[in-house]
C-alpha cells in the first residue's frame, strides 16, 4: 500500500484467493487504492445509490403505503439508484401490514402482501439520505437517537389509521399520494 495504511493484519489466506479492494473513504467522492476482489464496476453501484427511509410506528400502515407508493413512482420514471425502506420506532419486527393497507395499496397497483415490519434502528437512520417522518412524534424520536441527522429528516404529517376503517386507510393514503411530489422534489434537490 506503499505507506497509505499505518496498520495492515494478515488474517492468512481468502477463500477467494484474491486480495481485498481497499478504499479511501475520507473524501466526498471514494477512491480505489488497491483493486481486489471486489471490482470497480459493482463499487460504482452502491456509490452511485441513494436511500429514502419513511418512519412511522409500527411499520404496518403509513410508512409501509409511502414505501411502496415511492417505489412505483420511482420504477414509473425509471429511477433505479434509490433504495427505498420503510420502519416503525415502536414495531413488531415481522409483522405483516394490515389488511386495509394492503387493500388500499392493490387498488393502486402495489403489491405488499410479503412485507415485513422492521424496527427503527440507528444504523438505518444513519445510512438514509433522506427521513421521511409521518409524524412530529417520529421525528423527534428520530432526532433522539442520532441528533446529527436533523437536516435529513422531515415530517409528512399523516396521522396513524391502525385500527380505523378501510375508508380511513384511504383517506391517509391520499394525504401521502399528495406528499409525494414534495417528496419527489425533496429527492431531486438532495440527491
Amino acid at each position: 500500500m506503499d505507506g497509505k495504511v499505518d496498520l495492515a493484519i494478515d488474517g492468512g489466506r481468502t477463500r477467494l484467493a484474491k486480495e481485498s479492494t481497499v478504499l479511501d473513504l475520507s473524501a466526498i467522492k471514494p477512491e480505489i487504492l488497491r483493486q481486489g476482489a471486489i471490482e470497480e464496476k459493482e463499487l460504482k453501484k452502491i456509490w452511485g445509490q441513494r436511500r429514502v427511509l419513511f418512519v412511522c410506528t409500527g411499520n404496518t400502515c403509513r410508512s409501509v403505503m409511502a414505501e411502496g407508493l415511492l417505489k412505483k413512482r420511482l420504477s414509473e420514471r425509471g429511477i433505479k439508484n434509490i433504495r427505498v425502506l420503510s420502519a416503525g420506532v415502536s414495531a413488531f419486527p415481522g409483522l405483516p401490514p394490515t389488511h386495509e393497507t394492503i387493500q388500499v395499496l392493490q387498488e393502486e397497483g402495489i403489491d405488499v402482501s410479503d412485507y415485513r415490519a422492521k424496527e427503527l434502528t440507528a444504523e438505518m437512520l444513519k445510512s438514509a439520505d433522506l427521513i421521511f417522518a409521518m409524524q412530529e412524534y417520529h421525528k423527534d424520536v428520530i432526532l433522539r437517537r442520532v441528533p446529527w441527522i436533523e437536516q435529513r429528516v422531515f415530517v409528512l404529517g399523516v396521522a396513524d389509521p391502525i385500527g380505523r376503517p378501510l375508508n380511513i386507510y384511504q383517506d391517509y393514503f391520499n394525504i401521502i399520494k399528495k406528499e409525494m411530489p414534495k417528496v419527489l422534489l425533496r429527492i431531486k434537490e438532495t440527491l
